[in-house]
């Protein structure tokens, strides 16, 4: 009998996978979902703006009693925006001041190799204004609360003011914390990208780059 020929075994599936799978593709993938959070973040700000213009209106909201434990919730919340909002201009300046503050990263980040990076840094401070955005909307719409629904009857126990916790006011205290984590999120891609998937050439360019003087 004659022997039968033993094919070879091809590459396993994770290999076919990382052969795909190249630096340079994954650091696109991470472009086109941080651009896609920024598109669909823009969408949500348009759709609040929109129905938030309703506030300076005959917008109709409903009344809730203007009571110690609604001023207290409506305290925490503005706390809240609030805290978030200054922790978003931090996260923004320890970016900006890392990226600052290395010379030979700031030429390699913005040389022609780095330029997804360059689109998820960008994309990231996007978001990080939208989100701060929101939090302007969000103190601009609790002040339409006060000053368009407060209502004084007889008894001062009688004040109303219209509910905070309408969609049209409290969606932008939602989507500032939303926007805020897709940013941090596409942060999170832009460091991957810049030193966890660095292609032969950006590494030989990383080499070749002057030491920074300590």
């Amino acid at each position: 009998m004659s022997a039968v020929p033993v094919t070879p075994a091809g590459p396993g599936l994770w290999t076919r996978v990382w052969t795909v799978l190249t630096p340079p593709r994954i650091k696109w993938a991470f472009v086109v979902v941080a651009l896609s959070g920024l598109l669909y973040a823009s969408l949500q700000i348009k759709h609040l703006v929109d129905n938030s213009s309703l506030l300076s209106g005959n917008a109709q909201i409903k009344a809730v009693p203007y009571t110690e434990p609604t001023k207290a919730a409506v305290a925490q919340k503005l706390e809240g925006a609030k805290g978030m909002f200054q922790i978003t201009m931090l996260v923004m300046a320890v970016l900006w001041g890392l990226l600052i503050a290395k010379k030979d990263e700031r030429a390699l980040f913005f040389s022609g190799s780095h330029r997804q990076e360059v689109f998820l840094f960008i994309t990231a401070n996007l978001l990080f204004l939208a989100s701060a955005y929101c939090y302007s909307g969000y103190t601009d719409a609790m002040s339409s609360v006060h000053v368009q629904g407060q209502v004084e009857l007889e008894d001062p126990k009688d004040i109303t003011i219209m509910d905070f916790n309408d969609p049209r006011i409290n969606g932008f205290y939602v989507w500032q914390m939303r926007i805020w984590v897709t940013a941090m999120v596409v942060t999170g891609l832009a460091l991957a990208s810049a030193y966890g998937f660095r292609s032969p050439e950006q590494e030989a360019a990383k080499c070749d780059s002057p030491k920074q003087l300590l």
